[in-house]
């Protein structure tokens, strides 16, 4: 899986099992957000800080809930850095 394939609605998990919701080109959680422009196509932090590279992508889950809900009930997993 590539940077290009996130879209809007899916959920990733972090090195730090941190979960967030993929929105217009940010990874959004509770408390702020991480831009996607600072990761390198295979999904790496650009910074160097591991603990934020992509270890699992999710697919889109009910956009209905809140973003609690959907950061908690993430959808089927899609790739997952080995």
């Amino acid at each position: 899986m590539t940077k290009a394939d996130l879209v809007t609605g899916m959920t990733v998990q972090t090195r730090n099992e941190e979960w967030y919701l993929v929105y217009d080109g940010k990874l959004v959680d509770d408390l702020g957000y991480l831009d996607l422009e600072e990761y390198t196509d295979d999904l790496r932090d650009e910074d160097n800080q591991s603990k934020y590279d992509i270890m699992k992508v999710c697919a889109p889950s009910n956009m209905a809930w809140t973003i609690d809900d959907i950061l908690k009930n993430h959808g089927e997993v899609l790739w997952e850095r080995k």
